[in-house]
Formats: C-alpha cells, sequence, structure tokens
C-alpha cells in the first residue's frame, strides 16, 4: 500500500524536461509567427496608402475637369505641398511643380515609427508611378509601378 501512495506523488505535476520541452516549442512557434504577421500587417497599410493615393488622384483629376488647373485646394505649387490625407501611418500630399499648374505629383509617405515609415510612393498627372519601399523590405527604389508585398 505505501508503494502505491509514492506512486501517485511521483505521477502529478509536469517534470523540468516536459516543460523546457513546451517553452521551446512556443519560442519556435513565436519566432516564425510574429515577423510573418508584421509583415501581413505592412502589406495592409501599403496598400491602404496606395488606396488613399487613388482615391487622391481622382480628386485632383476632378478638380482638373472643373477648373482647367491642379492647382488649389488639393495641391499646393511650387515647393509647398498640400496634405491631402493624413492617417495613423501615412500621409498623402499633393504638388503642383509647373507655374501654369498643368503637370502634379501625388506622394504618400509612410509615418516614422509607423509599420511602414521609409516607405514613399508617388504617382503624376500621367499615371507614372513610382515607390520606394523601407528597409523591412530591403530598402530601394523601384519606377514604373507600386511595390505592395516584400520581394514584389
Amino acid at each position: 500500500m505505501n508503494n502505491m501512495c509514492s506512486h501517485r506523488n511521483n505521477a502529478r505535476g509536469f517534470s523540468l524536461i516536459e516543460l523546457m520541452i513546451v517553452v521551446a516549442i512556443a519560442g519556435i512557434l513565436a519566432g516564425v509567427a510574429i515577423p510573418a504577421y508584421s509583415d501581413y500587417v505592412r502589406r495592409g497599410n501599403v496598400t491602404d496608402m496606395v488606396s488613399a493615393m487613388s482615391d487622391a488622384k481622382l480628386r485632383v483629376e476632378q478638380r482638373y475637369a472643373d477648373n482647367r488647373s491642379y492647382a488649389g485646394a488639393l495641391c499646393g505649387t511650387g515647393t509647398t505641398f498640400v496634405v491631402i490625407t493624413t492617417a495613423t501611418n501615412y500621409e498623402i500630399r499633393c504638388l503642383s511643380s509647373d507655374t501654369a499648374s498643368q503637370t502634379y505629383t501625388i506622394t504618400g509617405v509612410g509615418n516614422v515609427g509607423s509599420s511602414i515609415s521609409g516607405f514613399v510612393y508617388t504617382v503624376n498627372e500621367a499615371g507614372t508611378k513610382a515607390s520606394t519601399v523601407g528597409d523591412v523590405w530591403g530598402g530601394g527604389a523601384v519606377s514604373g509601378r507600386w511595390v505592395v508585398k516584400n520581394g514584389g
């Protein structure tokens, strides 16, 4: 009988080895899941910024159709840009650089401290797009398109 009681006492709880195995597995899963989730959030923020830029381009073109000029309430002139949209993770700006106000550049800039800090996207009146991605996606500039995912 005494032998049976001691066997029950040994069977309760987890051993240190079992606990360490669980901690190691959780660490490995976290090491894979956290970077993947961070990249997922970053892609969502980039997509949101690109969508806001497309909306801003449409509004600027509507203004041109009404007034035959890009400058005014939506686009600044010279070196003074107008902020069209301010969001938590980015800012959309517009600048009409020529004196006749027949050209413009819309720029989306990732806010400092956000997941897209260092990201800069542009589009002009001709629809020419360019991207500068942050260091988390390898850095660098891409002309002719907006980069919306890592490696893409």
